[in-house]
């Protein structure tokens, strides 16, 4: 009942704005249940297969969904990118059962576990895998560590979450195309890491920040954690244990926590004054701006994510990072702080260090984080590392 009454509100929302076809194709793509998108061009010879997200195909008119996380306009520029270079395609979710193993493609892009099938049944194919995350053997060790280590402190039995099954597709492809950093990289074998091209990936805020205003508003003891599915890997559970015990300051937390964790936490939270829990807020409201109105600090310590959007998104805002060694960039020190280890101390040092900031060297920090994260991560940036890396692979692989 639920989905039907969204897809109702979508309904409306299309024929408001006169979007007829858009409705009819959103129509069908529930009812049929597609979990694929196909664009030809008769002037076309060549085919890619890319396994990744189709929904966007479907939804690019509508505004909400296509902001809810930045991978669904990247789908969209991927499209735009393989058809500039001649390519006809057929997008595929990369959780789906494969349709088109019977088919023959040119090139081969995308996540796992699809993507694997399609190149082992395409060996003469250009083969790129897309990885978003570190190493699995590395991501996996992070869950269960920090699984084990809250289970252990607090007396729970939580689960391993977002384990990924090893695989093969990195050994098997003639590129890595990856979002994340250096040190992301170093989480791969030796004998992968030449075959790494990082991609910066864009923003799903695409408003403005009145960087000014944000600086005169902001106070040194408000901070945010801002995160999705995966809160103890992210370290959430680190932050609540240290802010629980400082009145002193605000802590926000952006975003869904994982039941359990919140189970444990409910309490807590809501007999702390100083700390606010806000569930998922689209960060291109005024909603989200009035919460982070007098933040001056992202608190981000996750085991695994190279640079994840919440932070990018809240650095374009004017927040200073504070983050682990895994999710920062190499200039991070010149606008934040490195968290030097997912730990209590870890997290106590960092807050130290930022309620201890002078408020001239804050200010510059917010100003410098919010000019370097909206050069560096836009969709503009993110359709030139793409289009530049197929293009290079093309290339060396034509000759």
């Amino acid at each position: 009942m639920v989905q039907i009454n969204k897809l109702i509100h979508k309904a409306i929302r299309l024929i408001r704005k006169n979007n007829i076809n858009d409705l009819w194709n959103i129509i069908i793509y529930k009812l049929i249940k597609k979990n694929y998108y196909i664009h030809k061009n008769r002037k076309h010879t060549k085919w890619a297969i890319v396994s990744y997200v189709e929904q966007p195909f479907y939804y690019k008119k509508d505004l909400q969904f296509m902001m809810g996380h930045q991978t669904r306009r990247e789908a969209l520029e991927m499209g735009n990118i393989l058809e500039s270079l001649g390519y006809n395609y057929v997008i595929e979710n990369y959780e789906s059962k494969p349709r088109f193993l019977n088919k023959k493609f040119d090139l081969i892009f995308g996540h796992e576990p699809n993507f694997i099938q399609y190149a082992n049944n395409n060996p003469k194919a250009i083969k790129i895998i897309y990885s978003a995350g570190t190493y699995f053997v590395q991501r996996n060790n992070s869950i269960k560590n920090r699984t084990d280590f809250y289970n252990s402190k607090h007396g729970t039995n939580i689960k391993y979450l977002r384990l990924i099954e090893p695989h093969n597709g990195f050994d098997i492809a003639d590129k890595i195309f990856q979002i994340g950093n250096p040190v992301t990289i170093e989480t791969f074998p030796q004998h992968l890491r030449q075959k790494i091209k990082l991609i910066n990936q864009s923003s799903n805020f695409i408003g403005k920040c009145d960087i000014d205003e944000k600086i005169k508003n902001s106070q040194n003891n408000e901070f945010v954690w801002m995160g999705s599915v995966g809160s103890i890997l992210k370290g959430l559970d680190l932050v609540l244990d240290y802010f629980l015990t400082r009145p002193d300051l605000r802590l926000s937390i952006i975003g869904k926590i994982d039941d359990d964790v919140y189970e444990y936490y409910k309490d807590s939270i809501e007999k702390a004054a100083h700390i606010k829990y806000y569930g998922f807020v689209d960060v291109n409201t005024d909603y989200f701006k009035n919460i982070i109105t007098n933040a001056s600090f992202i608190i981000f310590p996750s085991a695994t994510e190279g640079c994840p959007g919440a932070v990018i998104s809240l650095m374009q805002n004017g927040l200073i990072p504070i983050v682990s060694k895994i999710c920062s960039f190499p200039e991070v020190e010149e606008m934040g702080y490195v968290i030097k280890a997912i730990s209590q101390d870890g997290i106590e040092d960092s807050v130290e260090w930022a309620i201890s900031l002078p408020e001239k060297d804050r200010y510059n920090m917010q100003r410098k984080a919010y000019e370097y994260s909206t050069n560096k991560w836009s969709i503009n940036t993110f359709k030139h590392d793409f289009r530049e890396g197929i293009i290079d692979i093309i290339n060396k692989t034509s000759h």
